[in-house]
Formats: C-alpha cells, sequence, structure tokens
C-alpha cells in the first residue's frame, strides 16, 4: 500500500472508532468526605468524574452518610450530597455542569428529603422542584417534580426517587436544581446522589471531516501524478 492510501485509511479508521458518547459518569459522591456525627463540609464546588455539582447557596455543597438524620451517630455508609440555603430563605439551589464547560447529557438523578417529623421545625425538605437545563444554544428545556415527603431511614437509601430526562435533556451546558419547602420553618434542605450523566455525541461532522480530508488526499495525488 502506498503511502497515501495508507494515510487515508488510517484517517478514516481513526474517525470510525471514536466512540458516540464519551466520559459517561454517575456522580454518586462516593470519595467525598465524610462525617461521624452528619454533614461535612465540601464548598462550593463538588468535582467528581468530570462534572462540578455546584450551588449558589454560601454554606455550599455538603456530603452525608445515607440514613443518618433518623438514626444520628449510625448509617448505611452510602455516601450522598445536599445543599441547604443558611440564609434562612424559602428557596434552596444546586447546579450540574461539566468542569471544562463541554456539553453533555443527563439520563437521571436521585433525590430525596434530608430531615424527617422527628427532627427541628427549623429545618425543612424542599420538596417542589424546578429543573431547568439551559443547552449550549442558549434554549432551554425545563420539568417540574415533588418528592413524596418520605424522609429516610436507616439504610434509607430505598427512600431517594429517581427522576429521569427524556431525550431533550442533552447538548447541555448546565441544569440548575431550583426546590422551595412544602412547611413553615426556616432552612431549606434537599438530598441529591446517583447524578447520571454523559458527554454529547461525536457530531456527524467529524466523520464528515475525515472522508473529505481523505478526498483532498486523492484529488493532491492525482495533480502530483499529473
Amino acid at each position: 500500500m502506498d503511502r497515501g492510501k495508507f494515510l487515508a485509511v488510517t484517517v478514516l479508521c481513526a474517525a470510525l472508532s471514536i466512540p458516540t458518547i464519551i466520559n459517561a459518569a454517575v456522580i454518586n459522591f462516593n470519595d467525598a468526605p465524610t462525617h461521624i456525627s452528619g454533614g461535612e463540609s465540601i464548598g462550593p464546588i463538588y468535582s467528581e468524574s468530570g462534572f462540578n455539582v455546584s450551588t449558589k447557596e454560601n454554606a455550599g455543597v455538603f456530603s452525608l452518610w445515607d440514613g443518618w438524620q433518623s438514626n444520628r451517630g449510625s448509617s448505611n455508609g452510602t455516601t450522598t450530597g445536599f445543599v441547604y440555603n443558611d440564609l434562612y430563605d424559602y428557596e434552596v439551589h444546586f447546579r450540574v455542569s461539566s468542569n471544562d464547560d463541554s456539553a453533555f447529557s443527563i439520563q437521571s438523578i436521585d433525590l430525596g428529603e434530608v430531615f424527617n417529623e422527628n427532627d427541628s421545625s427549623y429545618y425543612r425538605n424542599g420538596m417542589n422542584g424546578i429543573i431547568t437545563g439551559v443547552r449550549t444554544d442558549g434554549s432551554i428545556v425545563g420539568m417540574s417534580l415533588q418528592l413524596d415527603g418520605v424522609s429516610d431511614g436507616i439504610g434509607g437509601v430505598e427512600d431517594f426517587e429517581t427522576f429521569s430526562f427524556d431525550s431533550d435533556w442533552t447538548n447541555l451546558s448546565y441544569v440548575d436544581f431550583d426546590f422551595t419547602r412544602d412547611a413553615i420553618g426556616y432552612a431549606t434542605y434537599i438530598n441529591f446522589d446517583n447524578i447520571v450523566v454523559s458527554s454529547v455525541p461525536i457530531p456527524p461532522s467529524l466523520f464528515l471531516f475525515g472522508s473529505g480530508f481523505i478526498g483532498l488526499i486523492g484529488f493532491a495525488r492525482r495533480k502530483h501524478n499529473a
């Protein structure tokens, strides 16, 4: 095989071998720090597997042993994330984005309550959610949801609810999660885990580029031999 044909085949094989989905990830907080007596502060941004979970709340993002809140000092060892509003506002917010600002898709998220009825009335769960995805072209996709009000018990991972997103939730710059509480209280909390995200498919233009490049090689070779 001459050099021109070899280069053409190499380029085509490289293009076809690129997977259509890259960097699939589940943000599960398993590597986040934990504390035996409750939540552990992570900071304004938590990063895992190429994605960020951030919040505009002053308190930042926390990690928590699942089940801790219903039996102080005991849990099932599964780590989750949560945010709360330490300004005692009615709303609480967090955002999911890629850490390099590349486009991504979101498939599902587990959401749950932090506190149960035996906890102080000063702490309330964010029950009503508005989810907003902003795409790279500026368009918006959204949905609303409501938690079932069942707080996590010991080994409480089964009390989390899984919410899925359809194919409209792709080519995203970021996804905002905004929750409000359903009862009188001073601070609003939301618990989350297992955020399933992935990079967007490789655009068809990449493969067109490969074909076009091969064509240019052939044209240049014919011109050279003329």
